[in-house]
């Protein structure tokens, strides 16, 4: 009796982990890395897709869940657009898809059957995708599917096993593999690669073969954790960032002479209430001239944080050259340890092959230009006319947060550069270096002296009012910057090793 009673629990148990599957709840956030980059701009990028059922209408016999990416991308193609910037002749500025066949518009379930659909990156009509994510082990269906060369799709259940989301969270799971069939005889085709992974409570493990990065509830938040708005824009008073602008010209005729330029800007002030965000900021020239500026921030409308990943094309000559404005907000990605979005925008003479079938023929890039959010919250973007990557550039290079400086020094970079490193044969600065801290100045027409420590701070001070000065400083040893202004106001900078 006790033998038939556990063959009963076991048997109602397997039931039970049989058929009480819910894949895909409501407004879970799923994140997957995107496998097939080849972003020549960002070459150490990894892609971050998003998906989420937000909605659920019930229609009688079915229901029908909706994904809150809905927004075709160029030519209902779903994919992230870049830009390969060089090449040969015709591949240069060439544009491709790293395409994300699967990506769901809807769900409908009838009778505990999953049907996705999709548009397909490779052909011009709308497929569907069936899922049985009740299908036992070694159990399989067919489909009909519109493919190159099949017309089928056979998915079999390989594996039903007990696992767990990043250490964390454990679940059941099943793992499906797929077959292309031409009227049911196996076929060849990349799409066989694909696996899938499905979890009892939490969607897909890994989908196509994207691994899954995090999942968010109402309850848990586990793996990849989306960015919000205070992980960005959390500069303070005395912070300091540095830009360089760069620019190097394509070698035709005309053209103005290439340059870089580098400037400072100080965070002086910071407005922050329950939506606004304002910085007040006071930038400084390589001239060490100075200007008030500032950027702006709204917290619950950041475009660059809150936008889906959508792209518009207008006007749309998907077959022949015309002028384009191609916008894209990109999916998350990852950059060299950073989470970004992306705000791109190409324009000129995009030739897409055939018509709507989302492979581009090439492009010559010209004006276009990637823009994309910092850890500090401000835009770097780079742009390029199809001879470099980045023609132009515009980059925050050096920091200091919280009084930790990384990246370039501002002093170091402005000695080196061309205009304030006058070698102006009537200034004199001697004994240099000097081990007393102490040196003789001779120079004609100056007026003031500032002594500056390495990351830019005055740390001494003198009036200069005749040509040959003794100067005191008593500071310690180290490595300084002489600022001497003139009568006329310019001004030069020295270096000095005490």
């Amino acid at each position: 009796m006790k033998k038939l009673l556990l063959a009963l629990l076991l048997c109602s148990s397997f039931i039970s982990f049989a058929q009480d599957w819910n894949p895909f709840p409501l407004e879970q956030k799923s994140y997957f890395m995107h496998n097939n980059v080849t972003n020549y701009y960002f070459s150490s990028d990894t892609l971050i897709n998003e998906f989420c059922v937000d909605s659920i209408r019930n229609y009688g016999s079915s229901q029908t869940m909706y994904f809150n990416f809905t927004t075709p991308n160029v030519g209902n193609c779903y994919s992230t657009i870049v830009n390969t910037p060089m090449g040969a002749y015709y591949s240069q500025g060439f544009y491709h898809s790293m395409h994300d066949n699967e990506r769901p518009d809807s769900i409908t379930v009838t009778n505990n059957e999953y049907t996705f659909y999709f548009y397909d990156n490779y052909l011009t009509f709308q497929n569907t995708f069936l899922f049985k994510p009740l299908t036992h082990k070694d159990s399989s269906w067919v489909f009909p599917y519109n493919g190159s060369g099949f017309n089928q799709l056979k998915i079999t259940c390989d594996s039903i096993y007990f696992d767990n989301f990043f250490g964390t969270v454990s679940d059941s799971l099943k793992l499906f593999s797929v077959q292309a069939l031409n009227s049911g005889t196996p076929v060849s085709d990349v799409i066989n690669q694909n696996k899938y992974i499905l979890s009892k409570n939490y969607g897909f493990k890994s989908f196509k073969n994207f691994p899954l990065l995090g999942i968010k509830t109402n309850t848990i938040q586990e793996g990849f954790l989306a960015p919000v708005f205070d992980d960005y824009h959390h500069l303070n008073p005395g912070d300091i960032l540095i830009w360089e602008e760069k620019f190097e010209a394509p070698p035709y005729p005309g053209n103005p002479p290439s340059y870089t330029k580098y400037y400072k800007d100080s965070i002086v002030n910071v407005y922050n209430n329950y939506d606004t965000l304002r910085y007040g900021i006071l930038r400084t020239f390589t001239d060490l001239s100075t200007t008030n500026t500032g950027t702006l921030r709204y917290r619950n409308n950041d475009e660059i944080i809150f936008n889906s990943g959508t792209s518009t094309l207008a006007p749309s000559p998907y077959n022949a050259f015309g002028d384009v404005d191609l916008n894209e907000v990109s999916p998350y990605y990852i950059k060299n340890g950073v989470i970004h979005k992306t705000k791109m925008n190409e324009f000129k003479y995009l030739n897409f092959q055939g018509g709507n079938n989302c492979v581009s023929e090439y492009m010559w890039d010209y004006y276009s230009y990637d823009s994309y959010n910092t850890k500090y919250g401000l835009f770097e973007y780079g742009h390029g006319f199809g001879v470099t990557p980045e023609d132009y550039s515009w980059k925050i290079i050096g920091s200091t947060i919280n009084g930790i400086s990384e990246g370039a020094n501002w002093m170091m970079l402005i000695t080196n550069v061309k205009e304030n490193t006058i070698n102006n044969p009537t200034i004199s600065i001697y004994p240099n270096p000097s081990n007393s801290g102490n040196f003789t100045l001779e120079c004609e027409q100056a007026k003031w002296l500032e002594i500056m420590s390495i990351d830019g701070k005055t740390v001494f001070s003198q009036n200069i009012n005749q040509s040959k000065t003794a100067i005191n400083t008593n500071l310690p040893h180290g490595l300084y910057f002489a600022k001497i202004t003139f009568e006329n106001n310019k001004q030069t900078i020295q270096k000095i090793v005490f």
